[in-house]
C-alpha cells in the first residue's frame, strides 16, 4: 500500500474518533451544566411596588430573593430586560441562572388603575351638560386617546379642575385630575370637539320606484351633523306612504326630490274635471295628458271643448282647475 495513502486513512480514523469524543462529551457537559442551574426566567412579571426584586425575575431562587434590581416602569407601563441584562444580575446575586438563548428576556409589567377615554369622556359629557349642551354628541379630542395610569390602589376616579367651552366653534379644553382634587397624583389636559349626532330616517330594505314605502320599511341611523345635508328627510312620517321616484338602496339618506305621491292617475285615464270659481262647481270628463300623484300639476284634454288645461289632481280620477 502507498505510503502517503496510509497516512491519509490513518489522520482521517483519528479525526473521527476526536470529533465522536468530543460530541459525547460535549453534549454530556451541557447537560450537566443545565442541570446545575435550577433557577428559571419569567416571561412576564407584572408587580405591584416602586422597585424591582430578583423574585421578580427569577423563578426558583432562594438566595437574595428580595435584592433590589431598579427602579419599577410607570403604571401602566412594561420594562424590557435582556438575556445579557439578566445574566449580569444573576452573576452579581450569585443566582444559579444561566441564559439558555440570546433571546430570552423578562417583560415587567406595572400593574396600575387605567382611566380610558370612556371615563375621561363621561366626565367631560356631565360638564357639558351641566352647561346646558343637550342632545346627543360624539366627543373628537385633538390628540391621540386621552389615557391616565394611576398606582393600583388607586381608584379610577377622574375630576375637572377646569374647564373652557366654545359653542360658536364646538370646541373644548379641560384640565383633569386623578384620583381625586385633594389627591391629584396625575394631571392631563385635553382639547377636543364636540359632534352633534342627528338621527335620521332610512329605508331598511331596497324600495323600487311605485311600490309604497311601510312604516315597518323604516329605520333610523346616526350622522354628525356635519353630514346632514339641508335637503334630507329628517321626519320619518313623511316617508310612509310615498314612494321612490327611482330605485332607493337601504340605509342611504334620502333626499325630499327622491321620494314623491304614488301615481293615483296615469297617462291616457279619463279624469272628471273640476272647475271652481268662488262657491260655483262645474265638471265635465276629460282624459289625462300626464301621469300623476297627488298635489301634482298635469295636463288634461276636456272631451266637451277639446281643449288643454292645466290641472291640480286632488284624488283618484279627479283633477282641478282653478
Amino acid at each position: 500500500m502507498d505510503l502517503n495513502l496510509l497516512k491519509i486513512m490513518t489522520y482521517a480514523l483519528r479525526l473521527n474518533m476526536v470529533l465522536l469524543i468530543t460530541v459525547t462529551f460535549g453534549s454530556f457537559g451541557v447537560t450537566s451544566v443545565q442541570k446545575s442551574f435550577a433557577a428559571n426566567v419569567k416571561g412576564l412579571s407584572v408587580i405591584e411596588g416602586d422597585l424591582i426584586h430578583a423574585s421578580d425575575l427569577f423563578d426558583g431562587v432562594s438566595k437574595n430573593e428580595d435584592k433590589v434590581i431598579g427602579a419599577a416602569p410607570l403604571p401602566g407601563r412594561d420594562m424590557v430586560l435582556n438575556a445579557r441584562t439578566l445574566l449580569r444580575i444573576a452573576v452579581a446575586l450569585d443566582l444559579p441562572w444561566r441564559p439558555q438563548s440570546g433571546l430570552e428576556k423578562v417583560v415587567v409589567r406595572r400593574a396600575a388603575t387605567i382611566i380610558d377615554e370612556n371615563i375621561i369622556a363621561d366626565a367631560i359629557t356631565d360638564r357639558l351638560n351641566s352647561k346646558g349642551i343637550e342632545g346627543e354628541f360624539n366627543l373628537i379630542f385633538s390628540d391621540s386617546s386621552p389615557v391616565i395610569s394611576l398606582p393600583q390602589s388607586e381608584n379610577a376616579n377622574v375630576h375637572i379642575n377646569s374647564f373652557e367651552y366654545d359653542p360658536s366653534n364646538n370646541l373644548f379644553t379641560a384640565e383633569l385630575v386623578a384620583p381625586s382634587m385633594d389627591k391629584p397624583l396625575k394631571r392631563l389636559l385635553v382639547n377636543g370637539k364636540v359632534e352633534r349626532v342627528i338621527e335620521i330616517p332610512v329605508l331598511n330594505r331596497s324600495i323600487q320606484a311605485g311600490e309604497l314605502i311601510q312604516a315597518r320599511d323604516v329605520n333610523w341611523i346616526k350622522l354628525p351633523s356635519y353630514k346632514i345635508q339641508h335637503d334630507y328627510i329628517l321626519d320619518g312620517e313623511k316617508l310612509v306612504g310615498m314612494t321612490p321616484r327611482r330605485l332607493q338602496i337601504a340605509g342611504e339618506p334620502l333626499k325630499k326630490n327622491e321620494v314623491i305621491e304614488p301615481l293615483i292617475i296615469k297617462r291616457g285615464e279619463n279624469v272628471i274635471i273640476s272647475y271652481q270659481a268662488g262657491p260655483i262647481e262645474l265638471v265635465s270628463e276629460g282624459k289625462a295628458m300626464e301621469s300623476g300623484a297627488r298635489g301634482d300639476l298635469i295636463r288634461v284634454v276636456n272631451f266637451s271643448s277639446n281643449r288643454s288645461l292645466n290641472a291640480t289632481i286632488k284624488d283618484n280620477g279627479i283633477v282641478v282647475v282653478n
